[in-house]
Formats: structure tokens, sequence, C-alpha cells
């Protein structure tokens, strides 16, 4: 697991997500209706997912946002898709 990433994690953190709220750019597929992130652009690197570990809808009031945990070489990130304004975030990053 990850134990840096650009300076948000150091050798005295706890196993936790870091929480960030980034904006990034995502690629993906539609499968059978549903959308699959592929890729992310985040501070100019490209991360290609290798997998993603779950899937979930979140409603924070009249706004409709899907979370998406997204493994990549062994790191974890949190990729939020805000529906109503429709832009993507790093939200979290696993920090070991």
């Amino acid at each position: 697991m990850t134990h840096c990433i650009f300076g948000y994690c150091s050798a005295k953190t706890k196993a936790m997500y870091h929480k960030l709220h980034e904006p990034c750019a995502v690629v993906g597929v539609y499968n059978q209706g549903k959308f699959i992130p592929k890729k992310f652009l985040w501070k100019n690197n490209q991360y290609a997912i290798d997998q993603l570990t779950f899937i979930t809808d979140i409603a924070d009031g009249n706004v409709k946002k899907r979370m998406y945990s997204a493994q990549v070489n062994g790191n974890v990130y949190r990729l939020l898709f805000n529906r109503t304004d429709e832009k993507w975030f790093v939200e979290e990053v696993w920090c070991e």
C-alpha cells in the first residue's frame, strides 16, 4: 500500500484514508449502461485503474454523488463524481 503520494502521507501517518477533494479528469467505458472508470488524470499524472473495489451512490442533500474506490499499482484512491455538476475529484487516498 501507499507510504507517500505527493507528500500527503508520512511515516507517522496511521493507516487511514487521507481527505483531498482535488479535481481530476476521468475516462472510462459504459458497460451495460453503467460507467466504469479506466484511467484518471491528477496533478499532471495519468493513472491506469487496475481494479475497482467498490462503487456506491451518496446523497449529499439534493446533490447526488457516486464514489469509486480504485486500485492503481497497489495504491487505493477514492474518486468522487458529482452527478449534479458533472465534476470529478480525487476525494481520498489510502495511506499506511
